[in-house]
């Protein structure tokens, strides 16, 4: 039996551009990509190559959206970053994103940081964040009740 291929999309990011000629950063993290994707014999989809300027700690790029829109139509199985900083820089957001991808039916793949490892240490970034988060809440309800008793 002939199993199909997985289809995969690139995203490649960079915060800036270079004045002159092709960012080489893109171009370096869009070949390593296809190096990956001949690897573990992933068809490198026409059209799904998205290279982009801009941070990496907002949600609103546009080839961000766009990539999650094709994502979200099927047109791919895997997703292929250079390493997951390149799709966000906030450990929240790509907690998000990559929960947004899984959820299209889409595995985000790094091709330098072991996956799972980089899920787990990003779900717990995200609960070390919820804990700081209630300290600071309770700190703050007790600093009220303490200015209150003083009054």
């Amino acid at each position: 039996m002939n199993e199909r291929a997985k289809r995969a999309a690139i995203y490649a990011r960079s915060a800036t551009s270079q004045e002159l000629g092709q960012n080489f950063a893109v171009d370096a993290q869009i070949r390593a990509c296809i190096q990956h994707a001949n690897e573990q014999g992933y068809e490198v989809v026409d059209g799904q190559i998205y290279r982009e300027i801009g941070s990496g700690n907002s949600a609103n790029r546009q080839l961000l959206l766009a990539v999650l829109a094709a994502a979200e139509e099927g047109l791919f199985d895997v997703l292929l970053v250079y390493d997951f900083a390149r799709l966000a820089r906030d450990v929240k957001l790509l907690t998000e994103l990559i929960k947004r991808f899984e959820e299209a039916g889409v595995k985000v793949e790094s091709v330098t940081e072991d996956t799972e490892l980089s899920t787990m240490i990003a779900a717990i970034y995200e609960k070390v964040g919820e804990v700081q988060k209630s300290r600071v809440a309770a700190r703050s309800k007790a600093g009220k009740q303490a200015k209150r008793a003083s009054n």
